[in-house]
Formats: C-alpha cells, structure tokens, sequence
C-alpha cells in the first residue's frame, strides 16, 4: 500500500527514470498550455502516488491498466473520475508516444486544465441498472444505440454479449441526455462519473471497452 503521509521528496526518490522523464514531460507539456501552479499541484498530488504503482511494471498498456486497478484501491470512489481523467492524460508520456502527445497538442477539447467532474451516480449498482433499464432515450440517442447494436450482431453470436454491451452504452447514454454537447471531452467526463458505479474490474475494463467501441457511433449522430 502507498503511505498517504510521504512527502514530496521522499515520492522523488522512489521514481524510477521512466517515471521521472514521464512526469517532467507531463508536467511542461501543461504548462506550455497554460496550466496555473493550482492546477499543477493537483494534479502532482495525484500523480505522485500513481507512480509509485507504476515503479517496476512492464512497459506497455496492460500492466499500465493493471497499475491503475491497483491505485483506484488505494484511492476514494469520489475521487476516481478525477483520478481516471489523470492516467488518461499521463498515458502518452509514460509510453513516450510522441505521436500521440502531438496529437493530444492539437486537440485543444481533448484534455481540461481544470478537471469539473460530473457528479458520481448515486445508489448502488442494481437500482442504477434499473434505472437505466426503465430510462426513455431521444430518438437521436435511441437510434445512435441501434446502430451499435447492428455492428455488434455483426462482430458477436452470442446474443447475451450483444445485449450486455447495448446495455452498458445505454448506462452511458442516460449519463449524457444533460448534455447535447458532442465533443470528447464531454464524453470521457460521462465516462469516468460512470467507472465507480462497477465493483469489480473485469466489468470496469469491459465498460470502457464498450465506450471506446461506442464513441464512433455516438459522435457520428
């Protein structure tokens, strides 16, 4: 377990190079786009105990995913879209992606200095799933699933895979009807307000991997 009480220099000298070079590029990068010191700091509290996690891991994105499953343990439900919403932006820069830092550059929606979250949804998991359940769509909203559904029937037999994802999209869906902005940012800040309700991890990771997949339909509306 990570000590909430080691101060700054002590996390310092836990860093591995990797970590290190990662965090320095990290950090210059949101200050070249005009993050304050407010922000910095925050964001630096965060990090500073992911890294740990992330000390002597494979370099690559499952055993990143794996770190963060350990580190959401380690970290109250209330701060974890605040928290999904930092390993997104460090990705690229743990993983040295020039290209995708570059692209992160020029997508000026595509991170948010400030970190608003959406509220957490209240409740525990079954009256939530009902809740989305019994939830009416917009027709824009409906036939924006309908197509998911289409593709999946396409990619899967098995009729429970299909309608599992349907309904994990649909769970996104009534998280977004409050918003009729269709920009990423907007979606990935549903998403991560949504990540906590699942208990288990094997049902977060196929969350996003239903999110991900369902992105392209819901932007195309």
């Amino acid at each position: 377990m990570v000590a909430d009480n080691l101060s700054p220099e002590q996390y310092q000298f836990q860093f591995q190079p990797r970590e290190q070079e990662a965090r320095q590029a990290y950090f210059a990068f949101l200050q070249r786009h005009g993050a304050t010191a407010k922000q910095l700091n925050r964001r630096e509290q965060l990090l500073n105990g992911f890294c740990v996690c992330l000390s002597g891991i494979d370099h690559g994105g499952h055993a990143y995913r794996e770190a963060v499953d350990e580190w959401l343990k380690l970290v109250d439900k209330s701060k974890w879209p605040t928290c999904l919403s930092l390993v997104r932006e460090f990705f690229p820069f743990w993983m040295q992606n020039v290209k995708e830092i570059a692209m992160l550059a020029d997508q000026h929606d595509s991170f948010d200095l400030e970190q608003a979250q959406w509220a957490s949804l209240q409740g525990d998991f079954a009256s939530i799933w009902l809740q989305m359940e019994q939830a009416c769509l917009t027709e824009e909203d409906q036939s924006c699933l309908e197509s998911y559904r289409d593709a999946l029937s396409v990619a899967y037999v098995d009729e429970k895979i299909v309608e599992t994802r349907v309904k994990l999209a649909k769970l996104l869906l009534v998280r977004l009807k409050s918003t009729s902005n269709r920009i990423p940012r907007i979606y990935r800040k549903a998403v991560d307000a949504t990540v906590p309700v699942f208990e288990l991890k094997e049902m977060r990771w196929l969350f996003i991997e239903v999110v991900r997949e369902f992105f392209y339909f819901w932007k195309q509306q």
